[in-house]
């Protein structure tokens, strides 16, 4: 039996990021590692950015839950399926791919986790596997 690995965002789903910025109208929220490939910065500058403008989890998952996946991607996953074993390896959040796993019909993935205060503002993420790619 063979193992695939896919990313999810910008395979299966649009990129999170990309509608966040769309939706609240904050350019730099739509930088993703392809325009500052050092993790750590970006997404300390994405949290500083919600909290400076009291976006929270929530506000975001709305966001999530009006998104759809990529035409096709359901049929090209169940695909896959029939010849392999799947495996989502995404830089994304629990917190943000549940819906998305929900449409998939629920692949493994591993992704990583949020931290939120009482109010709901992220305030740090925690990586689920240091260099989950470089397996």
């Amino acid at each position: 039996m063979y193992i695939v690995c896919f990313d999810l965002e910008g395979v299966f789903t649009p990129e999170v990021w990309i509608a966040v910025s769309k939706a609240t109208g904050i350019d730099d929220l739509k930088l993703t590692t392809r325009d500052i490939s050092d993790y750590d910065v970006l997404m300390k500058n994405r949290i500083e950015i919600l909290k400076k403008n009291n976006i929270t989890l929530k506000d975001i998952q709305d966001i999530i839950s009006k998104m759809d996946l990529l035409p096709g991607a359901k049929e090209f996953l169940d695909y896959i399926r029939s010849v392999a074993q799947v495996v989502i390896v995404t830089d994304s959040f629990i917190d943000f791919v549940i819906p998305f796993m929900k449409k998939l019909g629920f692949p493994m993935c591993f992704c990583h986790n949020l931290e939120t205060n009482e109010e709901g503002i992220i305030t740090d993420y925690k990586i689920a596997l240091v260099n989950q790619r470089r397996w």
